[in-house]
């Protein structure tokens, strides 16, 4: 659980009107997942849907009401996205990622939100 908290009080903040949470190295066999509660999410070169960038033939597999396993913990109904293809460089700069890696990435759009949860594996 990623939880935002005022440094000066240690108490939880209100909720931010608008962000952003990217992911750029979902690498083989590898995979995030979000418990759904986002507005909206781009995965490789399309937005509330998974597709390859520039002619690359592999990309992020976008799976709705999944449940994974984390700690012990039974987590359900959320959102996975699971690495395609082969395994990816690390990305070095994330203003340069190449097609490929840029196909490999997803990122998430939260509207008024203080908190979410998200899991990998």
């Amino acid at each position: 659980r990623f939880t935002f908290i005022d440094a000066s009080t240690n108490n939880q903040i209100m909720p931010l009107p608008r962000f952003s949470f990217a992911v750029f190295d979902v690498g083989a066999k590898e995979y995030v997942w979000s418990d759904g509660s986002f507005d909206t999410f781009a995965c490789g070169g399309c937005q509330d849907s998974c597709c390859p960038v520039s002619g690359e033939e592999d990309s992020t597999e976008y799976v709705s009401n999944a449940t994974i396993i984390a700690g012990g913990q039974t987590f359900t109904g959320g959102e996975q996205f699971n690495a395609g293809g082969k395994g990816i460089p690390d990305v070095q700069d994330p203003q340069s990622l190449t097609p490929f890696q840029q196909s490999q990435s997803v990122s998430f759009l939260y509207t008024d939100a203080a908190d979410f949860v998200i899991g990998f594996g």
